[in-house]
């Protein structure tokens, strides 16, 4: 097969049109154009890059769907703003969960998922929200908050399921750290974000200030 044969083979594969496929790929129109009509010769590096990264993408795309009906069989669903009564509850008899008053009001939690609508999760058990996990991204780091889990269903690898969710997830959109803060008297907590790997930073100071004042 000729390579503009195999760059038509390409495109066509991947469900794109050529402004499709020239947006994905950030390649100039003209050049795709040229390298289709034959007019100009597609570099061997490049037609294998190119497939590499159709491969590459189908693959994740593949997984994400596996990996989204596993979640969904385990109970595991992303969170929306109707779920909110209920986890503001499950929040409110957790100790080491810190609330504000603005940031975990119903507003303050619905502007985070329309911030983040694929990396917060609950587990749904019994028809209950009996597990919640928020996660969002920068687009460079991710930043976790709020993980509960009902007294009843604890010791079940629940909170496993949520923060693997999250994390799978962020994983697909491209972070590749995730980072959060844990009350220190929070020995539980502390013991669960060790055992999932999220190491203590001695070398850092946590600073914040506030913006909006009350």
């Amino acid at each position: 097969m000729e390579p503009n044969e195999i760059i038509k083979a390409l495109r066509n594969e991947s469900k794109f049109n050529r402004r499709e496929f020239c947006d994905y790929f950030n390649i100039p129109y003209r050049t795709v154009q040229d390298w289709e009509c034959g007019k100009r010769t597609m570099p061997e590096y490049v037609l294998r890059l190119l497939e590499y990264k159709i491969r590459t993408d189908q693959m994740l795309a593949e997984r994400k769907i596996k990996k989204s009906q596993e979640r969904e069989d385990s109970g595991i669903r992303k969170m929306s703003s109707s779920d909110y009564e209920e986890v503001h509850k499950l929040w409110l008899s957790c100790q080491g969960i810190g609330l504000n008053e603005l940031d975990d009001s119903k507003e303050g939690i619905e502007r985070f998922l329309l911030r983040n609508p694929d990396t917060c999760f609950v587990a749904e058990k019994d028809g209950n929200v009996g597990g919640v996990i928020l996660a969002g991204h920068d687009g460079r780091r991710a930043y976790i908050y709020h993980l509960a889990v009902a007294k009843e269903y604890r010791g079940k690898g629940i909170g496993t399921q949520l923060v693997d969710a999250a994390m799978n997830e962020l994983a697909f959109l491209g972070i590749q750290k995730a980072a959060l803060v844990a009350f220190k008297e929070n020995e539980d907590g502390n013991a669960f974000w060790e055992k999932m790997g999220f190491s203590v930073r001695e070398d850092l100071n946590y600073r914040n200030r506030m913006i909006l004042e009350k």
